[in-house]
C-alpha cells in the first residue's frame, strides 16, 4: 500500500494515534501537513519499512526519523541512531517547546522544524554545521520558517559559535550559544 503526496493534508479530525499497518511500504511526502491533532504514530508490527517508538516514526532501522507527532507537547531528544531528518519531520508541532539534535544527524531535508512556533531552544551537538540551502530548487531550505529565531536559543559545541553565526539558515538565531 502506498499513500500518496499530501493524502491528508490539512485533516484537523485526525486526533490521536495513527496506525501504520503493516501492509503500507511507502508514502508521499507531507501526507500529514496541518493534521495538528496527531499525537502518536504507531507501526503494526510486520511492516518492512517503518517503525515507531515512543510515538515517532522512522525507518526499520531508525536513522531516518519521518515524522514527529504534532500534537505531542513539550521536549525531545532525537536518538542518537537517526542521522537523516525527512522532509517537514516536525512541521507544525507548535508545542514542541525543546529538540535536541544529536551529533549522527548529517542531514536536515526542507521544511523541517516549520511552523515550530513553540520553540525556545535547539540543542545542536554538530562540530560542523549542517549545511542549508535558500535556494528552493535544493533540498534542505525553509528548515526554521515560522520558528521565533529571536526567542528560541540556539544552544552548539563548545568553540564552534563562529561557524554556526556564518552558516545558512543557522546564523538566523539571534541567539546563540556555547555548551
Amino acid at each position: 500500500m502506498l499513500i500518496g503526496d499530501y493524502a491528508f493534508q490539512n485533516c484537523i479530525g485526525l486526533t490521536g494515534t495513527f496506525n501504520i499497518p503493516a501492509t503500507l511500504f511507502s508514502f508521499g511526502i507531507f501526507v500529514f501537513e496541518g493534521c495538528s491533532g496527531i499525537s502518536a504514530y504507531n507501526v503494526e508490527a510486520g511492516n518492512p519499512s517503518y517503525s515507531s517508538t515512543d510515538g515517532v516514526l522512522f525507518d526499520n532501522s531508525q536513522t531516518i526519523l519521518y515524522l514527529f507527532p504534532p500534537a505531542r507537547t513539550g521536549t525531545y531528544t532525537i536518538p542518537s541512531t537517526v542521522t537523516n531528518l525527512s522532509q517537514g519531520a516536525f512541521l507544525g508541532c507548535a508545542n514542541l517547546t525543546s529538540v535536541s539534535i544529536p551529533a549522527t544527524v548529517n542531514a536536515i531535508a526542507d521544511r523541517v522544524f516549520m511552523n515550530c512556533s513553540g520553540l525556545k531552544s535547539i540543542y545542536e551537538y554538530a562540530t560542523t554545521p549542517i549545511p542549508f540551502s535558500n535556494d528552493k530548487k535544493i533540498t534542505s531550505w525553509s528548515v526554521f520558517d515560522n520558528v521565533n529565531k529571536t526567542n528560541c536559543t540556539l544552544y552548539v559545541p563548545a568553540g564552534t559559535k563562529t561557524v554556526y553565526k556564518i552558516a545558512n539558515q543557522w546564523k538566523d538565531f539571534t541567539n546563540i550559544l556555547e555548551m
